[in-house]
């Protein structure tokens, strides 16, 4: 259980979608706005992917 702060962020799940779809040619700043993010946040996250 958590207690506080953030959620939990499924690293699997949209890190790996939005990935996919900056590789195919999607701008990235469009990928962040669908899944309601910034661009910082959507690149540290891909980042983490492994």
């Amino acid at each position: 259980m958590q207690a506080g702060g953030r959620g939990l962020w499924c690293v699997e799940c949209p890190g790996l979608e939005a990935a996919k779809l900056i590789q195919a040619g999607e701008p990235a700043t469009q990928v962040a706005k669908d899944m309601g993010m910034s661009r910082a946040t959507l690149y540290r996250r891909i980042k983490k992917l492994p």
